[in-house]
């Protein structure tokens, strides 16, 4: 069966755009001044929907081939998604160069959202599957 006509796959996919996505506006949002609810989410949400275009790229492009060697080479533990996760994160960092917030974040904070997007995708689709 092919991974990628998986409705796991496809749902795995979704949430790890969403939690990387969120993942990096939380941590934006440690930079933002705003002293109210409103002013926070407002902010929240815009930096959502700015990093949501950044997640799905990556987990298009470098993520969804990373899944099918992984599959391929028959490796299936979460560690080395979070690895992977890890290096996705750092190699967008990398290539983005975002100077948002200054020295604020940094390629650790992209590669902490990368394990946790990977790591939820992994639990997604591999639930269940693990010899």
């Amino acid at each position: 069966m092919n991974p990628l006509s998986s409705w796991r796959t496809w749902t795995g996919l979704l949430t790890s755009v969403l939690i990387a996505a969120t993942g990096l506006a939380l941590i934006a949002l440690r930079w933002d001044p705003c002293t109210e609810f409103g002013g926070c989410a407002l902010f929240f949400g815009v930096a959502s929907v700015v990093y949501l275009p950044y997640a799905l790229l990556a987990a298009v492009l470098i993520g969804l081939p990373t899944h099918m060697c992984f599959l391929r080479l028959g490796l299936h533990r979460w560690w080395l998604y979070a690895a992977a996760g890890i290096a996705i994160g750092a190699t967008v960092a990398w290539v983005v160069r975002l100077p948002i917030y200054g020295d604020g974040m940094s390629a650790a904070h992209f590669a902490l959202a990368g394990a946790s997007a990977t790591t939820a995708f992994w639990l997604v689709t591999r639930r269940g599957n693990d010899p």
